[in-house]
C-alpha cells in the first residue's frame, strides 16, 4: 500500500458511501486507512509482525476479513490481544509467538495461551496461591516463557506442576511454606 494509494482510499471513503476493496500492506501502513466500520475492506496483511493495537484499529475500519495469516509474532497488552483472537472478523491466527508487554493477570495469560499455539511471553501478576495459579494456567506449555512470582503458602506438587508450564524460573522467594510429600519438596 503506497501513500498515494492510501490517499485515494481515503478520498473515496470520505466523498461516497460504503466502499468495497481488498487492500494489501503490512498491519502498519493499513492501520493508517481511515475508512468506516461499514465499508466492505478486506485486508490481507503481508508483513510478519504486528502490534495487536494496530489489528484492533483495522478490525474496527472494515464489516469484512482481516488475512492475518501472514503474522508470525505479535506483541501488546493482554487486553488487546483478548480482543483481536476474540474477533470473528480476523482469520489466519492460532499459530504465532506473542509477547504480553505488561503485566496481566493469570486468567487474561491463559485466554492468549489457548488461542494459540506459538511460544507466548508474558508476566504473570503476583499470585499468592500456587493452586489457584496452576489451575487458571491450564494452557501453558513448558515451552511458554512465563515470569511466576508465587507468595504465601504452596504445596510442592503445585510448584512443580507450574514449573512445567514455563521455560522461566519461578520466583518463589516469598514463599512461606512448602508442604508435600518428600520427593517433591526436595524437587523444589
Amino acid at each position: 500500500l503506497t501513500s498515494a494509494d492510501k490517499a485515494a482510499l481515503d478520498t473515496i471513503a470520505a466523498a461516497t458511501g460504503v466502499i468495497k476493496a481488498t487492500v494489501k500492506g503490512s498491519v502498519e501502513e493499513l492501520a493508517g486507512v481511515t475508512t468506516a466500520a461499514t465499508d466492505a475492506i478486506t485486508f490481507v496483511i503481508t508483513g510478519d509482525y504486528a502490534e495487536a493495537a494496530d489489528l484492533k484499529i483495522l478490525d474496527d475500519r472494515t464489516s469484512a476479513t482481516v488475512n492475518a495469516s501472514a503474522i508470525k509474532e505479535i506483541d501488546g497488552l493482554a487486553a488487546d490481544l483478548k480482543t483481536i483472537y476474540a474477533s470473528k472478523t480476523i482469520s489466519g491466527l492460532g499459530n504465532e509467538v506473542v509477547t504480553i508487554t505488561a503485566p496481566a493477570s493469570a486468567d487474561a495469560v491463559n485466554a492468549i495461551l489457548k488461542a494459540t499455539t506459538g511460544k507466548v511471553t508474558a508476566t504473570v501478576l503476583t499470585s499468592t496461591d500456587a493452586k489457584d495459579l496452576n489451575a487458571d494456567l491450564k494452557d501453558a506449555k513448558a515451552t511458554d516463557a512465563l515470569k511466576l512470582t508465587v507468595t504465601g503458602e504452596a504445596t510442592a506438587a503445585d510448584l512443580k506442576a507450574l514449573d512445567a508450564k514455563t521455560s522461566e524460573i519461578i520466583t518463589a522467594t516469598g514463599i512461606t511454606l512448602i508442604t508435600g510429600n518428600a520427593a517433591d519438596v526436595k524437587t523444589v
